[in-house]
């Protein structure tokens, strides 16, 4: 009597090997993303100090960043029609800034591409930083006019004692990049909060 061969491993032996190899695998997976998850939590603590405030600064931004441009288009517009009406009623409109020179004349001439200052500065040293006058005694001797006959406008203590040094009359901005109000205030200078109250006081409109 001649026994029958049996295939091995039988059909159901293959699904319960699979079965096991699968579970295995998944097993396998699933530590590497449990010890990848606990290797961030640990990194992150360690590193707390630093990437929370990075995290924050970063959500703000991306949450404020709507009206950041909204109220940089809108200002920005209305300082260009100010210094565009001003350069047509035949005004000379200087710009002097304590960034270095190849950086503020580029950007100055991408800003206002359209409004044509007579003089862009910025630092070199052949012209300290504000506060040091020489910048203004520079632009008045290119224009032949004397200092008393010059506005400076600016936002920061450095533009005050820069027109105090130069003798030139002076009007502060409150809402420029180095504004700090309450000093800007103390200081015997009108202050200006808006685009329009500054052209009021150059305008007189």
């Amino acid at each position: 009597m001649k026994i029958q061969d049996k295939e091995v491993p039988t059909v159901f032996q293959r699904k319960i090997c699979w079965a096991a190899l699968t579970g295995i695998a998944l097993a396998v997976v699933i530590l590497l993303v449990c010890s990848l998850l606990f290797g961030l939590g640990a990194l992150f603590v360690v590193l707390e100090p630093v990437l929370l405030p990075v995290v924050i600064a970063g959500f703000f931004a991306y949450i404020l960043s709507p009206c950041v441009a909204l109220v940089q288009k809108r200002v920005t517009k209305r300082i260009w029609a100010v210094t565009t009406v001003m350069a047509a009623a035949g005004a000379r409109m200087p710009v002097l800034s304590n960034k270095p020179h190849e950086v503020t004349e580029p950007m100055v001439r991408h800003i206002f591409p359209t409004v044509p200052f007579d003089v862009v500065l910025g630092f070199t040293p052949a012209f300290p930083r504000k506060p040091n006058p020489a910048s203004m005694h520079h632009i008045a001797e290119q224009w032949g006019v004397s200092l008393e006959g010059i506005t400076l406008v600016g936002d920061s203590l450095f533009d005050a004692r820069c027109a105090e040094n130069a003798g030139t009359s002076l009007v502060l901005v409150g809402w420029g990049y180095a504004a700090d109000p309450a000093a800007l205030r103390a200081w015997p200078a009108p202050v200006c909060e808006t685009v329009q109250e500054l052209e009021t006081l150059l305008l007189g409109s």
